[in-house]
């Protein structure tokens, strides 16, 4: 009954790895860079990402940034993050 009991588990784990919850690098946004200012209003709060792009890397003859700079501002880091 053990062995039955321990092929039955084994054969679960065999069927339940796999790639069914992976994502493709290139639709994944990896930010690699972060930066945390004052905006132009001294009680404002300025945020910006730097994200890397894995379209744009390795292609032939491209001469594009790999990276897209987004900026957001707000009164509170909570609400920077969110907007």
């Amino acid at each position: 009954m053990k062995k039955k009991g321990l092929l039955a588990v084994l054969s679960l784990l065999l069927l339940l790895t796999g790639c069914w919850d992976s994502r493709q690098i290139e639709k994944l946004s990896i930010a690699i860079g972060l930066a945390l200012d004052k905006g132009e209003d001294d009680k404002k709060v300025k945020l910006t990402y730097q994200f890397l792009v894995p379209k744009k890397i390795g292609q032939d003859g491209s001469a594009q940034d790999p990276t897209k700079v987004v900026s957001t501002s707000g009164n509170t880091v909570h609400q920077t993050i969110r907007s």
